[in-house]
């Protein structure tokens, strides 16, 4: 079990909740708190002399060693870890498993007070990677905080950091996060984005979210479209009235409805043409962005 990672949780929680410290005596309280809750970790840390920075062991499923700032980060105390902060500890440290930093930790679990108390670091990573590839905005976006996103972004996160999966858009259209996508495009995104499986954030959208990015990219393909449409529709209806005219004054034999079919069959392929020459571009570096507006996520490139 572990013992050691929850009983540290479980310090960091009563003095987060008692408010009654601050960067000179944050390590005095979780001295004071871990001697009743558990004497064993309490003797480890006093054979490191209360190293703010000690690496404590455990079994925990995610990490084979972690520090107070990691748990705090992890479990949302924000003023528990802007005191260890300030007090020296260090936010980039390395669990056994190789997760860092701890910016990536508190994103992903929603913290956003932990966030904004990380960011307000001289020279933090924003878009350091954790052992995954992942970036904290990759991670916000994944579980869908979109105050985090909002945040990450506004402290100058990039926005197409890429992933084996692909951008943060990617993320966000994969698991229909229609407000976080929102989010996204307003800061630029890139809609035609190519991930590591060839696909686009617009391969891997559903429902609203490919009206959304059409909406942001995919207007001259919309309009070509209609264009072609009206282009097929006119010729249509100005080759009727006059095979009408010509049929009425005999100027042609064959009956109407044999002339009507053939100047449908020219419009329609008048319309196409027009439609080719004014459709711009679906594919990015030889991969289809748009599919008959109906998308597909290839099994290979799917997200876990």
């Amino acid at each position: 079990m572990a013992k050691g990672y929850e009983t540290l949780k479980k310090v960091l929680n009563v003095i987060n909740d008692k408010q009654d410290f601050n960067k000179d005596n944050i390590i005095e309280k979780i001295q004071e708190e871990l001697e009743r809750q558990d004497q064993d970790l309490h003797k480890e840390w006093i054979d490191e002399k209360f190293d703010i920075n000690h690496e404590f062991t455990s079994d925990h499923p995610k990490y084979l060693k972690f520090t107070l700032s990691r748990i705090a980060a992890e479990a949302g105390y924000a003023n528990v870890l802007d005191a260890l902060i300030s007090s020296g500890s260090n936010i980039s440290d390395k669990s056994g498993k190789g997760w860092t930093p701890v910016l990536n930790l508190a994103a992903k679990h929603g913290h956003i007070g932990t966030v904004e108390a990380l960011l307000k670091i001289e020279g933090i990573k924003i878009d350091e990677r954790n052992e995954h590839g992942f970036t904290p905005l990759h991670n916000a976006v994944h579980k869908d905080h979109k105050e985090i996103v909002e945040v990450l972004l506004q402290a100058g996160a990039n926005v197409d950091a890429q992933h084996l999966y692909g951008t943060p858009l990617h993320y966000a259209v994969s698991y229909c996060h229609k407000e976080t996508v929102d989010v996204l495009l307003e800061k630029g995104a890139n809609i035609n984005a190519v991930n590591t499986h060839g696909m686009t954030p617009l391969d891997y959208a559903k429902g609203q979210n490919v009206e959304v990015l059409l909406k942001a990219g995919g207007r001259s393909f919309v309009k070509a479209f209609n264009k072609g449409i009206a282009t097929a529709v006119k010729t249509a209806l100005l080759g009727t009235a006059i095979a009408a005219v010509l049929f009425a004054t005999e100027t042609i034999a064959i009956p109407i409805a044999i002339a009507v079919v053939a100047v449908i069959a020219v419009a329609l392929a008048v319309g196409g043409a027009t439609y080719m020459m004014l459709k711009p571009s679906t594919k990015v570096d030889g991969v289809a962005v748009l599919m008959d507006g109906r998308q597909e996520a290839a099994s290979a490139g799917r997200f876990a």
